[in-house]
Formats: C-alpha cells, sequence, structure tokens
C-alpha cells in the first residue's frame, strides 16, 4: 500500500511540473513611464504570456505617429520600437520579456527526454527589435482655428485660422486667413467721431516650430492681402449727426508667438499674443465734413486662444 502512495505522488508531480509558468509568477516589468490605458493593455497581454521569464524597466512615450517604447534589461541592453496603439505594445512587450526576449536555453542531451508537445504562446512573436531600426517620430502639420480678442479696441476681436502646408525640421509654411473688427477714433478740428473697420486678411505665412514632447513655441511672420470696409459715424459743432460708408484694401503684415499644449490624440491647445499691421485708403463722398479720402495707418494687437488639429 505505501509503494502504491509514493507511485501517485511521484505521477501527481511530474504532471505538475509540466504546466506552463504564467508570466505574471516568473517575470518583471517596471513600468518607469507609460499612459494609464497603455499600462493596463500591457500588463494584460505579459499576464496571458505563458513562457513569461524576462525583466524589463519600459518607458511608453506617447508620440505623433503612435507609441514610443524603450526597454532596458537587467544586463544593461536596451530595446526600443515605434508601435500604432496600446495593444500592440502589449503584444510587443509580452515578446520581450518571453523566452525569445532572453538567451536562448542550452541544447537538450542525448539523455533528456525531449517533450513531444508545446503549448503554442498565446501572444504572436514580434521581430526582434534589435535588428529592426525605430521608425522616428512624424513631425506634425496643424490646422488651427483661434478667436481673437483686440487688445486695444473694447468689444473689437474677431476669428483666425491657419494651415500648415510644407514642414522642414522646424520650419513651416503656410497660409491664414482671418476676419476681425474693430472701433477707431476719429478726433477733428471741428469734428469727432469713430471709424468702426470689418478686415478680411489672407496672408502666407513662415513659421519657426520648436517642438518637445507635448509642448510647442512657434514664431509667426506672414505678409498678405487686406481687405477692410469703414463705416464712419461723426459728430459737428452744428449738434448733427454724419454716417458713411467706404471700402479700401492693402497689404498687410502680421506676426504672432503661439505656444501650444497638446492634449488627446492630435489635438491641442493653443494661445499667444498676435499683431497685425496695415495700411488703406477709403474714400467718403458728400460726407461732409470728412469727404474725401480718409487714410487709415495702423493695426491691432490681438490675443489668440483656441485649438489646433493634427493633419
Amino acid at each position: 500500500m505505501r509503494h502504491a502512495i509514493i507511485a501517485i505522488v511521484l505521477a501527481l508531480a511530474g504532471t505538475a511540473a509540466a504546466q506552463p509558468v504564467l508570466g505574471r509568477d516568473t517575470c518583471q516589468v517596471t513600468f518607469v513611464r507609460a499612459p494609464d490605458d497603455v499600462r493596463l493593455a500591457i500588463e494584460r497581454w505579459v499576464a496571458a504570456e505563458p513562457t513569461c521569464t524576462g525583466a524589463i524597466e519600459l518607458r511608453v512615450i506617447p508620440t505623433d505617429g503612435g507609441l514610443y517604447l524603450v526597454a532596458q534589461r537587467p544586463d544593461g541592453r536596451i530595446h526600443e520600437r515605434m508601435v500604432p496603439d496600446a495593444d500592440a505594445a502589449g503584444v510587443l512587450v509580452a515578446s520581450w520579456v518571453a523566452d525569445a526576449w532572453t538567451a536562448a536555453p542550452p541544447a537538450a542531451q542525448p539523455s533528456e527526454p525531449v517533450a513531444r508537445h508545446e503549448r503554442a504562446p498565446v501572444v504572436p512573436r514580434a521581430i526582434d527589435v534589435r535588428q529592426v531600426s525605430a521608425e522616428p517620430p512624424r513631425r506634425a502639420r496643424w490646422l488651427s482655428v483661434a478667436g481673437m480678442l483686440d487688445l486695444g479696441s473694447p468689444g473689437g476681436g474677431g476669428v483666425r485660422a491657419e494651415l500648415d502646408g510644407v514642414r522642414w525640421k522646424w520650419l513651416v509654411a503656410g497660409l491664414s486667413a482671418s476676419v476681425s473688427n474693430m472701433d477707431v477714433t476719429i478726433l477733428g478740428a471741428t469734428e469727432d467721431g469713430t471709424m468702426n473697420t470689418w478686415d478680411a486678411r489672407v496672408v502666407p505665412y513662415v513659421a519657426a516650430a520648436f517642438s518637445g514632447e507635448r509642448w510647442e513655441l512657434r514664431a509667426v511672420l506672414g505678409y498678405g492681402y487686406n481687405w477692410s470696409r469703414a463705416d464712419i459715424v461723426a459728430y459737428g459743432p452744428w449738434d448733427g449727426r454724419m454716417q458713411a460708408s467706404s471700402s479700401g484694401s492693402g497689404a498687410v503684415v502680421e506676426a504672432s508667438l503661439i505656444l501650444s499644449r497638446r492634449f488627446g490624440r492630435g489635438w491641442a491647445f493653443a494661445t499667444g499674443p498676435h499683431v497685425w499691421n496695415t495700411q488703406n485708403e477709403f474714400y467718403f463722398e458728400d460726407a461732409y465734413p470728412v469727404a474725401g479720402a480718409v487714410t487709415r495707418y495702423g493695426g491691432a494687437v490681438t490675443w489668440l486662444a483656441g485649438v489646433r488639429k493634427q493633419i
């Protein structure tokens, strides 16, 4: 009877030794840096890996092109890879901490039994990153829409949009369009009043854009075309009121300094100062006492705030 019990115990022990080892019991992924949703996806894939035997320190950095992974082994070796999303990151990390990540086991001796069946891994093997160079992050081009607050005219402001066209390293070229409204005070020898203007501008621009992980500082300079409509309301010593309208056009120069902060996937919030300067000539017929040509010199100092979308 005692011999039968010993035989049963040995048989059970052999069966237990043949079972696959769960990844969470034999490997370790130390997250130095990773977004929460990506970390959960990686933990889920690693827990499902049946041959998990390695240990790594992992950094996951969101970029414009996806997720940039950098993993360091205890022996100091570093692996890196660009992947499109969180699940792809989980597949890759699970393969890194599997037995394919560690050194190959020694060849079986002739006296050792060779297993006839192996459990298929849950996670498909990824290409060894030591043979694949990491894809560089794609430099973003942006479509921006912002509101404009005129700092020199109470109630003045407008809206501005810009679209990046060509980007080379830190230089960007594109096209902007804006519509704004402002009031100008008119002072004369015998009358005074206000001139309300609506300005529509189309301006090609060049910019120097300096980008970090989530921040970008952009200095913009543009030169283009401005069309304006002016409405004059003047009051004279005769206790009368005069109204007249005219339109004109001319060249315009713009400059801005915009700071943006990325959020979500491909979105950013942008804000900063914006100035523009133009020269327009308006002609008012039969608008006594200001009949004739009126030339406007200058522009406005505004503050921009809006959103940007990566394209």
